[in-house]
């Protein structure tokens, strides 16, 4: 059985000082737009009682191309407004399914700058095209897998330029999942991992570590006058402060689900309020762990790259309740030896995933 699977490629960008200065240009335009289309929607919704869809905005702004005032909306790709104002429909998707705030104006100095891509991008021996500005080059550490659907262009707080580009795949899966082995995952702040192997990862609290010159950084930057020089080095300092810590952590938690992957055939993580445990007195620690990120990493690299399966709590109960109505009556037959047999024998070391 074929599936379809979509997956992301991450790279660094080495960016002349031309090509950032038209990167920014490019984030600037979609920055623009966004606030554009946020505005009219706010304003019309107040006049009108009825919201204006994105295809009117996308029109709009079209026109405004053909003015002078607008004129420098044409040295950018035609796409990067289209997206940013499809972006306020999904902010607004988001605020209305109680998922997120209601949506805010992008700021050029706080707002992360980006824009995206979504067709004419490709790639050729460790460079990517983008439209109007030609090949760029990138730190390709892989090769790309499937067929291109497009790119995002995000820039960190350090200046620093990536590019996901996002790719399509068909991979063969079997209609039945058989596995030998099924481990438990149990998440901690003492112990990040602890297997029902008994297998243990100790939590290295990158964040606690670099704490100390991250306060004295930040005691720093606020002694600073406001729109000095001085106080842009020591933004600077700041931002390369909180990446190292950010690197650091996601370094972790790829190796760690990783290896969690390639050893064993199916996983079941414990099911953690993580939003709620973060309001208590051990948020730091609880943020610093990224519970979320590694069964985030564990689920994708399971479906995507390994071919094993990284389960929640609340599908094993669902999966384990099918497989019993499909078995029910038969008194002779042993079930057989599937996924959700050994999910079962997995469940009873830890307590939170029986029923």
């Amino acid at each position: 059985m074929e599936v379809t699977i979509k997956k992301a490629f991450k790279f660094r960008l080495e960016l002349t000082v031309e090509q950032s200065e038209r990167f920014e240009q490019f984030a600037g335009t979609s920055r623009f737009a966004y606030n554009y289309a946020l505005d009219r929607k706010k304003t019309t919704y107040q006049q009108t009682g009825k919201s204006i869809t994105s295809g009117e905005i996308q029109k709009e702004i079209t026109q405004m191309k053909k003015t002078p005032e607008y004129q420098w909306l044409n040295d950018v790709p035609s796409q990067i407004p289209q997206q940013a104002v499809q972006n306020v429909d999904r902010a607004f998707d988001g605020f209305f399914e109680k998922r997120s705030g209601f949506p805010k104006f992008k700021k050029k100095r706080s707002s992360v700058q980006s824009f995206r891509i979504p067709q004419n991008i490709k790639v050729k021996a460790g460079e990517v095209f983008v439209p109007k500005l030609g090949y760029v080059k990138m730190i390709q550490s892989r090769e790309l897998e499937g067929t291109i659907k497009g790119a995002t262009f995000r820039a960190n707080h350090c200046g620093q330029w990536f590019v996901s580009i996002n790719t399509e795949c068909l991979v063969e899966k079997s209609a039945e999942i058989i596995v030998s082995d099924c481990t438990g995952v149990d998440l901690g702040l003492k112990d990040v991992i602890v297997t029902s192997t008994e297998y243990k990862e100790p939590a290295p609290k990158f964040f606690r570590r670099g704490e100390r010159r991250i306060r004295k950084l930040n005691r720093s930057l606020s002694r600073k006058v406001r729109g000095s020089r001085n106080r842009s080095k020591a933004r600077k300092a700041l931002a390369r402060a909180h990446q190292r810590v950010a690197n650091q952590r996601n370094d972790f938690t790829h190796k760690v689900t990783t290896n969690l992957i390639r050893n064993h055939e199916a996983l079941v993580f414990e099911s953690l309020n993580v939003k709620g445990m973060s309001r208590t007195k051990l948020s730091k620690s609880i943020h610093d762990t990224a519970f979320g990120e590694i069964r985030r990493q564990a689920e994708y690299k399971g479906i995507c790259k390994y071919e094993n399966n990284a389960w929640r709590p609340e599908e094993w109960k669902e999966q384990r309740r099918d497989n019993r109505n499909a078995h029910q009556g038969a008194d002779d037959e042993k079930p057989p030896t599937t996924l959700l047999y050994h999910l079962f024998i997995a469940a009873f070391a830890f307590h939170t995933f029986v029923p």
